[in-house]
């Protein structure tokens, strides 16, 4: 199964030439994987009030096409790995049919309060194996 989230670049995301700047990557995928954890209904907010929450410790993204400004993206969004306490991300970014970027991010789930890894809730782990990747 593959998620899939889609808006439209912004103005303030764009750089004097009219292109992407390339840190929006980044926001891009973590816009997607928000999406993602609230359509499997993981409450991201309750977790946090709970004090755990999801730290990216790795990104890569490879840019393949420059996007443009008003340019509407879908963000394709798989999980490459379930870790004990770790998801690691792949995402795709489209337009117009045409693959844009590509990155994977590895976030790790995280008890504030002792400042380590914790393990996945076990509920949370079966719903996001249905977006694991072949």
């Amino acid at each position: 199964m593959i998620h899939e989230y889609s808006r439209r670049i912004r103005l303030n995301e764009v750089d004097a030439q009219g292109i992407m700047y390339y840190a929006v990557a980044l926001i891009l995928f973590d816009e997607a994987r928000i999406e993602l954890l609230r359509e499997v209904g993981f409450q991201l907010r309750e977790e946090i009030t709970k004090g755990r929450e999801f730290r990216s410790v790795k990104c890569e993204v490879e840019y393949m096409s420059p996007i443009t400004f008003d340019e509407v993206v879908n963000i394709r969004t798989l999980i490459d790995r379930l870790g004990r306490s770790s998801v690691t991300y792949y995402h795709e970014v489209e337009s117009n049919g045409n693959t844009k970027l590509r990155g994977k991010v590895v976030d790790v789930f995280v008890d504030k309060k002792i400042e380590k890894a914790i393990d996945l809730p076990s509920n949370l782990r079966e719903k996001l194996s249905r977006f694991l990747r072949n």
